[in-house]
């Protein structure tokens, strides 16, 4: 029988809550929002020449190899189409994602969040640009954030990326760079998490991993 999210959570925080004091990472994207911000700032800049279907094609094939490929893909072009960009400006993206309903809190796993910030400390560790997960943190309470860094040039965003890579493996380099020892809880709804997840002391698979880890 199927765990609801809100139970799943619940016995989360009780099992998290009894390790020793140290780092909870939560996914962004499918995790802590409903949505994926990267995309929906995509939609709110409408940059002329994209190819959405080419785009979806590509995240979504059959081919887990292609799948593979497509979500380092999906995270670098997404945060590549802020280059120019100002961080006001991002956030004035963020403001309007939200306002249009593109992406919205996810009550439970938020709720996770704030009871593991009573003895964890907590962050957002997404696959998207840091500068958007910065803008997503006040809205869900949380303030924490790794993510995909982009250079700037004076106040504007660039489009080359600095490692490491905010996906799959990568996230647990990025971790390391920012905590500097092992997460004791970490969170996540994709099959790019999973690396995270098991390298957690304690982990929540929800969404597509719902019950593999």
């Amino acid at each position: 029988m199927a765990v609801d999210l809100e139970t799943a959570c619940n016995e989360a925080a009780t099992r998290a809550l009894q390790i020793e004091a140290g780092e909870a990472l939560f996914d962004l994207d499918g995790t802590l929002i409903h949505g994926d911000i990267g995309e929906s700032a995509v939609v709110v800049l409408d940059p002329p020449g994209w190819d959405w279907p080419a785009y979806h094609a590509l995240v979504e094939s059959d081919d887990p190899a292609v799948r593979a490929a497509g979500a380092l893909t999906q995270a670098l072009i997404t945060a590549r189409a802020l280059a120019g960009l100002t961080v006001p400006e991002v956030e004035r993206i963020v403001d309007t994602a939200f306002a249009e309903g593109l992406v919205r809190p996810c009550e439970a796993t938020c709720a996770l969040a704030h009871k593991l910030s009573l003895h964890h400390r907590v962050w957002i560790l997404t696959g998207s640009a840091i500068v958007l997960g910065r803008a997503v943190a006040p809205r869900l309470g949380l303030q924490n954030v790794i993510g995909l860094l982009l250079s700037f040039d004076g106040d504007r965003l660039t489009d080359r990326v600095l490692p490491p890579v905010t996906i799959a493996s990568g996230k647990i380099n990025a971790a390391w760079v920012s905590t500097g020892r092992r997460p004791a809880f970490a969170i996540g709804d994709s099959p790019w998490d999973v690396p995270l997840l098991e390298h957690a002391r304690s982990r929540l698979g929800v969404g597509r991993i719902a019950g593999v880890v």
